[in-house]
């Protein structure tokens, strides 16, 4: 893909898999990732006063059906047009959800971003449901409801599957349990990201003109961290030796 081109990982898992919390754990520390959540963008288009369209958003919600394609890749797609120039990788967060889904972003985002990537979070449906009811009882979201939620389950179930699997069979997913704590979830999910950001960052300098130092050139990778280090110590070693640091 050109150098200048949004990259994109989807992040996907059922509801309460802790999507959003990873996405902005990784988002602090990755000044130039972008969490796109796709449920954020529709309800937003939801709450608009006097949008037809937001009042058919809220019926889907409710009722935890699939938003028509159209809607949902249309808004993605604004989304990382307006801040493609401040960042180089976008999370989006809950989509695609099924294979309508991928021919719709193929369709309508397939020219202007290139995708890296799926990440999965994996995560048993009992601790999905005590996760959802407990947040229910502050988020104030229709959906964070007993029937909502088998709703939304049995439709991830379903429709999301067949997607993920598409993407294992690309190479493209990551699979990342997240029935874990939120540390060791994030521990895993970082060393992920890490690598993608670093290449990018070397895509952006060069795109500029700018050569990337000796550290940005090795750091992500196993191998690079063993040749810094011994460069670091081996640089530390002949200033001791030219009497730097010595006693007088």
């Amino acid at each position: 893909p050109p150098p200048d081109m949004p990259h994109v990982i989807f992040i996907l898992g059922g509801p309460g898999s802790g999507k959003g919390t990873q996405c902005s754990k990784l988002c602090t520390e990755f000044r130039r990732a972008k969490h796109i959540s796709a449920g954020d963008l529709l309800r937003a288009e939801r709450n608009k006063k006097g949008s037809k369209q937001g009042a058919m958003i809220e019926e889907y919600i409710r009722d935890g059906k699939i938003i028509p394609v159209e809607v949902t890749a249309n808004l993605l797609k604004d989304a990382i047009e307006a801040h493609k120039s401040r960042f180089d990788v976008f999370l989006v967060d809950g989509f695609p959800r099924d294979t309508k889904n991928v021919r719709g972003w193929d369709k309508i985002c397939g020219q202007t971003c290139h995708v890296e990537m799926m990440i999965m979070f994996e995560c048993s449906q009992e601790v999905l449901t005590k996760r959802l009811l407990a947040r229910g009882k502050t988020s104030g979201r229709v959906d964070d409801n007993l029937k909502s939620i088998n709703k939304r389950l049995k439709t991830y179930l379903s429709d999301t599957m067949p997607v993920v699997k598409a993407f294992e069979r690309q190479n493209k997913l990551r699979r990342i349990d997240s029935n874990r704590p939120i540390n060791q979830v994030y521990s895993e999910v970082r060393r992920v990201m890490e690598p993608i950001m670093q290449r990018r960052l070397l895509g952006r300098r060069l795109l500029n003109g700018r050569l990337p130092s000796i550290r940005t050139l090795l750091k992500g990778t196993v191998v690079g961290e063993v040749i810094w280090r011994v460069f670091v110590v081996s640089s530390h070693l002949v200033v001791q030796s030219d009497g730097f640091g010595e006693p007088a």
